[in-house]
């Protein structure tokens, strides 16, 4: 029972210590409430609440959205160069191996939601010594005929709600869940495409695109009846790697209307190539002039990509962006593209685009995901063991991936921190905030020294912008004139690295005396010495005399004491002890308690 409700609440954090079956009842019911869609709105305003209007709202939404349109694709295929060998179609068409199969289906997480015949990743993998000789088998068979039998591409779209009560089927994410056999014979050739196309290959692919038959899941029942006529699905594992060879086809198209002089994109600095677009997965920045003929360009390049690939643009989700000295009437930029004007690029990746001057409210967003994670977890259901868990699993991972590019302000760490304090100690929405009977600074320290292991988040921070820069180059770069909040964050952990790295003796031909790792003082006196001038004449060992004439007795005896390796070696740079982030993260943490 414990395993079906955890599968039920998608607490994929949780993999040992409560087994408290009450904490997966109050998931799932947060889950069933959140995602509960009650009242819906279609093109025209009109509102939808029964179980019939809503499924046949959804029907009809997606049945013009996967209908096809007429069009050429010639104009953007025509761009295209060949780029796989004869060779590599070979590769790609190979009878699929039982090791292929069973790669793809372990590659894939056990409780992920079943597809509409109720088998989850789970069950074949338990069972793969039994059935997997029977898959091999049908799946072979299956892409030798060209055909797959039927219902096994049978899928169910499950609506997840974008925002809070949402109001149109826009806000809705469709997500495609698959049959596990199809999607174990779909992964593994989405692996073979990974490292490098025949038409034997192209072939299987449009199977595997044109025998799709949608239903649509609208508060845990199906409705609808869907043969779709373009698109692709999202949680399907070949969609990735299909989308990316149609964007191959935008971007050529944008190569080829550069060459036109019909976009010319801009110059980061002088002397740079322009920049014409960048792409990650399904988001494409576009850079064009803010000229009266420019905007019809890309307006009729987006409009041939999407007649040719049937790939729809999210004009409701797209805006332009204007430089400040754009002059005013470029405001039919926005009207010629149909999107809306915005004065911020907003978030790139998850991250901010553009740095302002309020911190704190730039990077409130991470206190309000921890925020929004804490509200669906009940406290008084897990033990103290099962709320370490999330806190290390979940909470302390989120703020990762915006504190490897930026430096987090104190008071935003201050208050997640804070966070999390409170919900440790039992503190919760209402009346109750707890009793905090230690400060989050004592229970982030290792547990030998008394502690809980959490992390110091700051010191965190500053060890995750560390790593960037392991090597010397950047022990003597300066903060310079204007720079960017970015770069600043990275600057700003120099001399962390400064003290956990040191200097591994060679010949010692490349390492400066003063100012570096070996003596940080530099004399206003000093010479270009080099700390080869500092050794014997055979480079076996240090000069004695001259060091001690040179120095005072603490930095003599601190030099004499380094070892020197092998004088025929140049001089590596080493972390002291430990790797480079575990040992910056150690050593901060440590300043951080005694100074408390």
């Amino acid at each position: 029972m414990d395993s079906y409700w955890s599968q039920r609440a998608k607490t994929f954090w949780l993999r040992d210590g409560d087994s408290n079956t009450k904490f997966f009842h109050a998931a799932v019911n947060i889950r069933r409430q959140k995602n509960h869609i009650s009242t819906l709105y279609d093109s025209k305003g009109k509102q939808h609440s029964t179980p019939t209007e809503l499924g046949n709202l959804a029907c009809s939404y997606f049945q013009d959205l996967f209908t096809t349109l007429p069009g050429e694709i010639q104009a953007v295929t025509d761009t295209l160069d060949c780029k796989i060998s004869q060779l590599d179609n070979e590769k790609l068409t190979t009878p699929l191996s039982r090791e292929e199969l069973c790669t793809a289906l372990f590659q894939m997480h056990k409780d992920k939601a079943p597809g509409p015949d109720g088998f989850n990743h789970g069950f074949y993998k338990r069972f793969w010594e039994v059935c997997g000789k029977d898959i091999l088998s049908s799946c072979n068979s299956w892409i030798e005929a060209g055909e797959l039998p039927p219902h096994i591409n049978d899928v169910v779209i499950a609506l997840i709600p974008k925002c809070p009560n949402p109001s149109s089927m826009k806000e809705l994410r469709p997500i495609a869940l698959c049959n596990v056999i199809y999607k174990i014979l779909s992964k593994a050739l989405a692996n073979r495409l990974k490292p490098l196309l025949q038409k034997k290959w192209v072939s299987w692919m449009m199977m595997f695109i044109t025998s799709v038959h949608f239903q649509v899941l609208l508060n845990g029942n199906r409705v609808g009846s869907i043969v779709p006529g373009r698109g692709l699905r999202q949680g399907d594992p070949l969609s990735p790697y299909l989308f990316i060879l149609g964007m191959e086809g935008l971007s050529s198209h944008i190569h080829k209307a550069e060459r036109l002089g019909n976009m010319h994109g801009i110059q980061i600095c002088r002397g740079a190539p322009k920049l014409h677009h960048l792409m990650f997965a399904d988001d494409v920045f576009l850079f064009s002039q803010a000229s009266e003929k420019e905007p019809n360009g890309v307006a009729t390049i987006l409009k041939t990509f999407e007649v040719a690939s049937g790939q729809a643009i999210n004009y409701d989700k797209s805006e332009v962006f204007l430089n400040r000295h754009a002059p005013p009437t470029n405001i039919m930029l926005s009207n010629t593209l149909h999107v809306q004007k915005c004065m911020t690029t907003g978030k790139y990746l998850g991250l901010p685009s553009m740095i302002g001057r309020n911190k704190n409210k730039l990077f409130r967003f991470i206190k309000e995901r921890i925020w929004k994670k804490l509200q669906s977890w009940s406290h008084k259901l897990l033990s103290k063991a099962g709320k370490e868990t999330p806190i290390k699993a979940v909470l302390q991972a989120l703020p990762s991936y915006a504190m490897s590019v930026f430096m987090i302000p104190n008071r935003t760490i201050d208050e997640i921190e804070k966070l999390l304090n409170a919900f440790w100690w039992g503190a919760n929405s209402n009346k109750h905030k707890g009793i905090k009977w230690m400060r989050w600074e004592r229970l982030a320290i290792s547990k030998l020294e008394g502690g809980l292991g959490f992390k110091n988040l700051s010191a965190f921070n500053l060890a995750m912008l560390a790593k960037y820069y392991p090597e010397d180059s950047f022990l003597n770069a300066s903060l310079g004139h204007n720079p960017s909040y970015t770069w600043k964050s990275l600057w700003s952990t120099q001399h962390l690295l400064k003290n956990g790295i040191h200097w591994r003796l060679g010949n010692g031909n490349t390492i400066p005396i003063w100012g570096d790792c070996i003596h940080p003082h530099d004399p206003s006196n000093s010479q270009a010495f080099k700390v080869s001038d500092l050794m014997s004449n055979d480079k076996n060992g240090w000069n004695d005399v001259l060091i001690n004439s040179l120095l005072d007795k603490d930095s003599s005896n601190r030099i004499l004491n380094i070892p020197i390796l092998n004088p025929c070696i140049v001089n590596p740079i080493s972390s002291v002890r430990t790797p480079m982030l575990i040992s910056t993260h150690l050593h901060l943490k440590t300043e951080t308690l005694n100074v408390s």
